[in-house]
C-alpha cells in the first residue's frame, strides 16, 4: 500500500497517482490552456485592431452593389476579374487586397518549391518542405477568409501586414 506524498491519502494498488490529487493537475492544465487561448485571442485582436478601416470612404450603394466582386477578389488569381470587369472603387479596394495576397502567396509557394527542390531528397530534411507548404496554405487560407469576411460584412479593412501596399488606383 502506497501513500500520497502530497496529501497523505492511500493510493490503491495498481495506481501510480493519488485519486485526490489528479483533479488539481487537470485544473492546472485547464488554466494553462485557458491562458494560452486568451493570449492567442488577445494577440489576434491586437493585430486586427491595427488594420485601418477605410469603409467610411466608400458610398453605401457601391458597397452593396459590388459585394460579389469583392468576395471573388480573395480567391487567388481570380482577383483579376474585378480588376478588369468592375470600375467600383470599393471593389477595386478589395481587388487590390486580393492581388497583393495572390502575389505574396505565389512568392511563398515558389520559395517552398525551391526549398523542396533542395531538401526534398534528403532523408530527414524532407519533412521541412512539407511543413512549410502546410503552414503557407494555412496562412493564405486565413488571409482569404479574413478578406471574404470583410467583404461579406461590408467593410473595407486592410489585411494584416500586407494590406498597406497599394498596387491599384
Amino acid at each position: 500500500m502506497n501513500y500520497c506524498k502530497k496529501c497523505g491519502s492511500v493510493i490503491p494498488d495498481g495506481q501510480t497517482q493519488c485519486p485526490n490529487c489528479i483533479p488539481e493537475k487537470n485544473i492546472d492544465i485547464e488554466n494553462k490552456l485557458r491562458e494560452a487561448g486568451n493570449y492567442v485571442k488577445n494577440t489576434a485582436t491586437d493585430i486586427l485592431a491595427d488594420c485601418p478601416d477605410h469603409t467610411h470612404t466608400f458610398e453605401g450603394y457601391d458597397i452593396l452593389a459590388n459585394r460579389n466582386y469583392c468576395i471573388l477578389s480573395y480567391l487567388s488569381w481570380l482577383c483579376v476579374i474585378p480588376i478588369f470587369k468592375c470600375r467600383s472603387p470599393y471593389a477595386r479596394f478589395h481587388a487590390n487586397q486580393g492581388l497583393i495576397l495572390a502575389i505574396v502567396s505565389t512568392i511563398l509557394f515558389l520559395i517552398s518549391g525551391t526549398v523542396d527542390f533542395f531538401l526534398g531528397n534528403a532523408f530527414l530534411l524532407s519533412i521541412i518542405p512539407t511543413i512549410l507548404k502546410i503552414l503557407i496554405r494555412l496562412v493564405v487560407a486565413a488571409y482569404s477568409c479574413l478578406g471574404i469576411y470583410n467583404a461579406v460584412t461590408h467593410k473595407a479593412r486592410e489585411l494584416p501586414l500586407i494590406g498597406k501596399f497599394q498596387l491599384l488606383k
